[in-house]
């Protein structure tokens, strides 16, 4: 059972909440997916419950208490996995524990039920995050080090990070970073250039992701690499933020050359990897950044930068330059711009499906917890 406690919608279809159950499932489990509102599609061998829990609503907390208490009780799940620490199901996770200790023969007969908590998050704090935010993030997730079986963490940069935190349970970390969906299983191992000259980036419209960076980035280039494209795929969350890219892209000379799709639906986003030259996230912070395992599965060459612990990816053959930096970034558009395909961006064979992370994750519970 996972539990995510607020809303899913079409852009998550290959994220990480929906890709675990179906995962789950694939390996033997029944599976269900907890979400407030759902706007993806599941596979019909996975339960979908939808419940109405998004956290805007005064009351969600206490609600979101009781429901996973009720969940708890009618599914009896052997693995339950949370997301996030800020919700109440550590607490109800607390609870449950304390119940089981005060009656010993409460759990007599049943399975050994087993708590995860899946963060993601990479143990940066938010800019402008004041000191007592800072502590209580730091404070709930060493706590819930000692409540949960386990605490999965996507990088190992992250991984490294939560790992330093006084006081943590350390034995209870575990690195488990998100893998290919389902729909792009099995990765491609090459593919010929599809000579478009064209840069793809697939990333929601909004300032944390550095598009400006990539904009300025293809101006640079342009000099060497000539009649090159950048194509923009995603949900554009600030349009005041947008409206700055055009304008950028417009002053650089480059407003013929800079397109922003918005949002497509699946099937168009294979097509779209598979069209491109180059992939290309200058994200600026990133807790894992999906589409760059995306990208790999479908062959296309990686770009990306260290933000997001860019360096995991460096294995799979992509090419990582430091956050903000145009000029580096530029130099790599060129670079692969000029040569194509290379044989350091055919290791597909490397990447991992979520059923194997989903069997690591149930080997690793099965073989005990501190």
């Amino acid at each position: 059972m996972y539990c995510r406690l607020t809303a899913l919608g079409v852009s998550n279809s290959m994220s990480a909440w929906t890709q675990y159950p179906v995962a789950f499932n694939r390996i033997g489990f029944r599976a269900k997916l907890i979400v407030g509102r759902a706007g993806v599609e599941l596979p019909a061998t996975v339960a979908l419950e939808e419940n109405g829990i998004t956290g805007q609503l005064r009351g969600d907390i206490c609600r979101e208490f009781f429901d996973v208490i009720r969940s708890m009780n009618s599914d009896k799940p052997t693995i339950a996995v949370a997301n996030g620490l800020r919700t109440l199901f550590p607490i109800t996770v607390l609870c449950s524990r304390i119940f089981e200790r005060l009656r010993p023969n409460f759990r007599r007969g049943r399975a050994r039920q087993y708590w995860v908590l899946k963060l993601d998050w990479d143990g940066i704090h938010e800019p402008g995050a004041g000191f007592w935010s800072r502590l209580v993030r730091t404070t709930v997730l060493v706590a819930a080090s000692y409540v949960y079986d386990l605490v999965t963490i996507e990088t190992s940069c992250g991984f490294g990070r939560v790992s330093r935190f006084p006081l943590i349970n350390r034995p209870r970390l575990f690195l488990l970073a998100n893998a290919v969906p389902y729909q792009l299983w099995p990765p491609i191992e090459r593919r010929e250039s599809p000579n478009s000259r064209t840069i793809l980036s697939v990333a929601r419209v909004s300032r944390e992701k550095g598009l400006e960076v990539l904009v300025r980035a293809l101006a640079k280039a342009s000099s060497d690499i000539p009649g090159w494209r950048l194509r923009v795929v995603g949900e554009i969350q600030d349009r005041e933020y947008l409206k700055e890219l055009r304008d950028l892209a417009q002053s650089l000379g480059l407003e013929r050359s800079v397109e922003f799709a918005g949002h497509v639906a699946l099937p168009q986003l294979v097509d779209e990897y598979d069209r491109a030259d180059i992939f290309c996230l200058p994200t600026l912070r990133e807790s894992f950044g999906n589409a760059r395992i995306e990208a790999l599965a479908r062959a296309t060459p990686v770009i990306t930068t260290d933000a997001g612990c860019g360096i995991d990816f460096e294995r799979y053959g992509a090419v990582v330059v430091p956050a903000g930096d145009s000029t580096a970034l530029a130099n790599a558009i060129v670079r692969i711009g000029k040569v194509g395909q290379t044989s350091g961006m055919t290791r597909a064979s490397m990447l991992r499906s979520y059923e194997d992370q989903a069997r690591e994750l149930v080997s690793r519970l099965e073989s005990g917890t501190k």
